[in-house]
């Protein structure tokens, strides 16, 4: 788990920064794949660690606050990771079957603004009483419980 965070870290930084380096939205595909690297290091940043800690402790050590926002990060960043997975895929096979462009720049932007927003959105229910966040496994990672 420890190299996966490196690994992790280190190849999403070095796609996000090429991606940077040239601009951003010459094509849709760069949107939507910047995005996911940005979610990817999210977790990576947030996530791993405090799971990493807590699994060489054995237990959650982070408190009640840490278990929220631990919860939060993973599950909306992964949550928009495969959103925005499944819109490339679609984007890749209209591109590949068809031949023909399926989203302009702007469509690109809305489709990864309308991802974050909603499973943002998604993601703070359990801060609203609808759900909460509980401890999955051994207990040393958390997501939605939606047993409440």
């Amino acid at each position: 788990l420890l190299c996966n965070c490196f690994v992790s870290i280190i190849g999403n930084v070095t796609a996000l920064w090429t991606f940077i380096k040239k601009k951003p939205c010459a094509y849709p595909l760069r949107l939507l794949l910047m995005n996911i690297a940005i979610s990817n290091i999210l977790i990576a940043v947030i996530g791993e660690p405090m799971v990493i800690l807590s699994g060489f402790t054995g237990f959650w050590c982070f408190g009640t606050y840490g278990r929220m926002l631990e919860a939060f990060v993973v599950t909306d960043c992964g949550l928009v990771s495969m959103s925005l997975t499944a819109v490339l895929a679609y984007e890749r096979y209209v591109k590949t079957i068809h031949y023909e462009e399926v989203f302009s720049c702007s469509q690109a932007r809305f489709i990864t603004c309308f991802v974050w927003i909603f499973q943002t959105a998604y993601c703070v229910l359990p801060f609203l009483g609808i759900a909460e966040w509980a401890p999955e496994g051994i207990g040393i990672s958390n997501s939605i419980s939606w047993n409440t």
